[in-house]
Order: C-alpha cells, then structure tokens, then sequence
C-alpha cells in the first residue's frame, strides 16, 4: 500500500503529495537451463543461447547419453558459465538503465503552457434527425394514405432539420462558455492568482518520479521587480536509489560491475539528486508562466533511519530563476553543480565520503513545521 498527503497549513498554502517515488530493483533474473533431446538452450532474459560440439575437433566423438541420462559433468559446467555470463550481462544492463533513469531526467521537455482555445464543434448531420422524426410521423399511417404520409414526411424533414439547428445552437454556446472559462483560467494564470498557480502545479507535478508539491506562491515585493515565485517541496529518497555497483571492465577489457566506493556512491547520488531538481524546476516554469523565480526544498526520506529525526530532513534549498534557468545549457549541464550554482543555494556534505547531511531547522521555523507535518503524514 502506497502513502498520500493532502493538508494545509495555512491559507493558501497546502500539501499535496502521491506515492510516486523512485522504485528500482537491481539484479538479473536467474537463468533457465533447459536440458532434453536434440540442442541445448539457456534462456536468461537476454535471449538463447546454443552451444554445438566444435567442427573438426581432434577429441574423440561422444556419444549421446541413453535416455534418462543426466548431463555430463563437461556440459554442465559449460551450461553454468553461460547461465553466469547472461547473468551478468543483463546485471550490467539494468545497472545501466537504472542509472539513464536517475541522471537524464533534466533533459526531459516541458511543453510551455499557452492560451487554451477548444476546437469548435462541428455542425450535426441533420440526416439522423430527420429519420427519427420520420419513424415517429410515420407511426400508425398506413402505406396506402400517401397524402398523409407527404405530409408526414415533410413534417419530418421541417422537425429533423430543427433538430439539428438547435442541437448545433447549444453546441455553440457550450463551447463559448467553455472557451470563457478558459480563457478567464489563462488570465487568472498569467496574473500569478494564487490559487490558480497552485493548483496548476499540482496537477503538473501529480505523476511525477519523485513527489513534488506545492506549498507556497507569492510576490516578492522586496525585490526590485516584485518576483513573482512559487515554492516547491520536492521529497527524496535515501543513498540507496544508487546501485552499489557500477559498470566497469576488467583488465581483458570485458564488461563487468565493480562495487562503488561510497565516495562515488554519494557523488552519484547529488548528480541524481540535481537531475530531479532541474526537471521539477524546468516542469513547473512550462506550466506557470508568471513565475519568475521557482523556489525548491528537498526532504530526504529514509525508511531505513535509525532515528525519528533523520527520518525526514531537509538537505537542500535554492532558488531557480526563470532568466538563469533559460539560459542553461542543457546538452552539457552538470546537475550537481547547478545545485549549488543556484542562488541562496543551501545544502552541507560532510566527511572523507562526503555525505549529504540534514540541514539545521533551527532558524526556519516554517520550514520546521512543514518537515513535522510532512513527517506525521508519511509515518501514519
């Protein structure tokens, strides 16, 4: 059973967050040997394998084991090399495709919101129409009386044709107050309306991989320009996300996996961490365009903590604005150092391997009450 949230914590500023967070699982399926009569095969999930004994070999010639035999102890022992190599390729690819997922996902594009127009709707075929209301005028008449029925069939094509006239009216004005509601939505989102903005990044950030929610839009009046911004809760998952092992080759240059040290480990992790962050930055301005500066909080949620307090802890903070954002380079950022390049950017690693560690709440009493409140919700 996954978790939910949706409370608020003072007017106007609420949370809302979904179960979609990482999920991973690293590690190859076991291979299947499968031994019988004619070749044998191994199927692993990286497709069969068939071995032949080799063509103008000088061994002597084996013969076929009677019926019910077992394998020999040379054939097994191939069988199992090749069930441990598949095992190992397809180790290595999901390494792979575990780690694509976790660096890329600032390279996504965000369509930009724009001024919603509907399609008009197309005038109805009064055909149908005018059959319904023949079938009806026609009832009861018998075939014999033409002169009622062409009477009733002119009846029938006047109804039908009315039919469609008003069906096609009321299309028309449904669609003109449709298109006023969203129009007035658009304006309401290009003059920063709180509620507005908020609702929009919720519903923007719903399926996202790692929950993400809104708690907060404003203008900052202190700033020259009256910055208009949005805050945004991002919640993360622990230094587990990153596989202990990562794509290596040994000194005969074949494909391998080696144990990362956790100085890669933690090094890893930031870059997935920014990679987040920059994709929830770049979501949030497409769909809000009076946000000029986007403001993140990341919550770091460890399951496996081994106290209360480090179950829940806030790791970084930073502000995105939308001119530095634009500006990025995305073909070649580097997530990690974007992270701390990010104005008023907080975030504190400590130790020979780095670690990132929770950030003091002492002097972010609002912040401390969203890391209490976040916290009840996810341990209920």
């Amino acid at each position: 059973m996954g978790f939910g949230m949706n409370f608020k914590l003072a007017p106007g500023v609420r949370i809302r967050v979904s179960n979609r967070g990482v999920r991973t699982s690293v590690g190859p399926r076991a291979a299947r040997v499968h031994i019988g009569g004619g070749r044998t095969g191994i199927s692993s999930g990286v497709g069969p394998f068939t071995f032949y004994n080799t063509v103008g070999s000088t061994a002597p010639p084996r013969t076929a084991p009677p019926p019910g035999a077992g394998p020999t102890r040379a054939s097994l022992a191939e069988l199992q090399r090749q069930a441990a190599a598949a095992e190992r390729e397809e180790a290595i690819r999901s390494v792979m495709a575990l780690e694509r997922s976790l660096l890329t996902l600032h390279l996504q594009e965000f369509t930009p919101a724009t001024r919603p127009l509907l399609p008009s709707p197309t005038r109805p075929d009064p055909a149908p129409f005018i059959a319904a209301r023949e079938k009806q005028a026609f009832d009861g008449l018998s075939v014999f009386d033409r002169a009622k029925r062409r009477d009733a069939q002119r009846w029938a094509r006047d109804a039908g044709q009315h039919d469609a006239d008003t069906q096609w009216e009321q299309a028309r004005r449904a669609h003109l107050e449709h298109q006023q509601t969203a129009t007035q939505w658009w304006d309401k989102l290009l003059a920063h309306d709180e509620t507005t903005v908020h609702e929009t990044l919720e519903d923007a950030f719903e399926d996202n991989q790692s929950p993400a929610a809104c708690i907060d839009v404003g203008k900052d009046l202190s700033t020259p320009a009256g910055t208009r911004y949005a805050t945004v809760l991002i919640i993360y998952g622990p230094v587990d996300l990153v596989p202990e092992k990562q794509p290596d080759t040994t000194s005969a240059g074949r494909p391998t996996l080696r144990k990362r040290t956790q100085s890669a480990r933690n090094d890893f992790y930031v870059q997935a961490l920014g990679s987040t962050v920059l994709a929830t930055v770049r979501e949030g301005l497409a769909v809000a365009p009076s946000v000029t500066e986007l403001r993140v909080v990341v919550l770091r949620r460890d399951p496996g903590a081994t106290d209360p307090a480090s179950y829940l802890e806030w790791i970084y903070a930073g502000r995105f604005p939308r001119a530095w954002i634009a500006s990025m380079p995305w073909a070649t950022v580097n997530p990690a150092e974007a992270l701390l390049q990010a104005p008023e950017a907080r975030m504190q690693r400590r130790g020979a391997a780095a670690h990132i560690v929770g950030l003091p709440l002492d002097d972010e009493p609002g912040l401390a009450e969203i890391v209490t409140e976040v916290r009840s919700t996810l341990t209920r």
